[in-house]
């Protein structure tokens, strides 16, 4: 009997389903397709690539084509990727699925606002960020590409413009809120754009793990 359970608890370990041994050396990873994306690819998405390059032990929540808000896709919802835990941050993206499903280029004040307010009280992102005890990255969507593209999410440029300045807003004053600007990043580069002109290219994944990386460096926890 010990030795069956000695041979169960090493298959436990050997396929992660046994707890980390340091939940604080832990990174949670919640948001849409700009994160999962290349997770077919040798290099890899960008939680992958904070795990096997950088050595982070990251637990991966996020699921292509997540919402904030209920019944999109399905019911996929950023919300609802979180867990609580000893995190020594949390990785978030999302919002563009949202403007683009329910905005329609007609609401899209109120889906913002539905997001996140302007002064960053109130909105779905301020309600997960308020259930959240410890460092927060939250990761701005990329702009359009220089000399244009084709994407759907095009028509929602302004908006997510004006997402990412809320959610920078937001982590200005607050110390445990780091926020990465993609559109400064990606500056319009077509290199790190997918030839579907809506995810981010491997160079464009390597880009965005390397940013993480940088702000999970800057956190002491």
């Amino acid at each position: 009997m010990k030795f069956l359970f000695s041979t169960v608890l090493l298959i436990c370990l050997s396929i992660g389903l046994t707890a980390p041994r340091s939940a604080e050396a832990q990174v949670l990873v919640m948001g849409d397709s700009v994160l999962t994306w290349n997770n077919w690819t040798r290099e890899g998405s960008v939680p992958e690539i904070l795990q096997n390059r950088y050595g982070f032990r990251v637990v991966d929540r996020a699921v292509p084509g997540s919402g904030f808000f209920k019944g999109h896709n399905g019911g996929a919802s950023v919300p609802n990727q979180f867990k609580p835990g000893a995190w020594r941050a949390v990785v978030i993206n999302g919002g563009a699925n949202d403007l683009l499903s329910f905005c329609g280029c007609k609401v899209c004040d109120e889906v913002l606002d539905r997001l996140i307010t302007a002064d960053g009280k109130s909105g779905s992102y301020a309600d997960l960020l308020n259930r959240i005890d410890g460092p927060v990255i939250l990761v701005g969507y990329y702009g359009l590409i220089r000399g244009g593209g084709g994407s759907a999410y095009d028509a929602c440029a302004d908006e997510t413009a004006e997402l990412a300045r809320r959610l920078k807003s937001v982590a200005d004053k607050d110390t445990d809120i780091h926020f990465i600007s993609l559109r400064r990043a990606f500056n319009g580069n077509r290199k790190y754009y997918h030839t579907d002109f809506t995810h981010p290219s491997q160079a464009g994944t390597n880009l965005i793990a390397k940013l993480v990386v940088d702000k999970l460096r800057e956190i002491r926890r």
